[in-house]
């Protein structure tokens, strides 16, 4: 689903590049908008097209990664400021607080070359200061909430994922 999901993307990229003069960008924006209007599944949160939810049960991050990906979404990615604010509002919600959560940043792969494992562009900036870091190999997975700092693969945390 995810996989189909960036076809369809490259897809409507190709046809807009060949087809924008034929009206078809149209028919594209609309079909977009009717995706946006889409309601999550029972449980989930919605923010703008996408859908989260907050998994109160403490895992590390591989554990959790591997929990969304089993029912076909990935950990949270975060790209904006308001998108930011609105998952911490979920956990707050869920918890009471503003408790530590996994999030699907992580430089696992190559030290300070962080991505999220949705596969988006890693484009948000509004980290604490000298965020993410990494701490000396010894951080290579994001959390939220939790002063700023990012953690060892062996925390445990809740987890918010993403489905679309």
């Amino acid at each position: 689903s995810r996989g189909v999901c960036v076809c369809v993307c490259v897809c409507v990229w190709c046809v807009w590049c060949v087809w924008a003069w034929a009206g078809v960008v149209e028919e594209q924006q609309e079909a977009g908008a009717a995706e946006s209007d889409r309601p999550c599944p029972g449980g989930w949160t919605k923010y703008k097209s996408r859908c989260f939810m907050f998994v109160n049960t403490a895992m590390t991050w591989p554990q959790a990664e591997s929990y969304c990906l089993s029912l076909g979404a990935n950990l949270a990615s975060v790209h904006n400021y308001w998108e930011n604010y609105n998952l911490q509002q979920l956990v707050l919600k869920n918890t009471g607080q503003h408790h530590a959560t996994w999030i699907g940043g992580s430089d696992a792969v190559q030290v300070e070359q962080w991505f999220w494992s949705d596969g988006s562009k890693f484009d948000y900036q509004n980290w604490e200061r000298g965020e993410p870091n990494n701490y000396g190999g010894r951080e290579p997975c994001i959390h939220m909430n939790a002063g700023g700092t990012v953690s060892p693969l062996s925390f445990t945390d809740p987890f918010i994922k993403c489905n679309f």
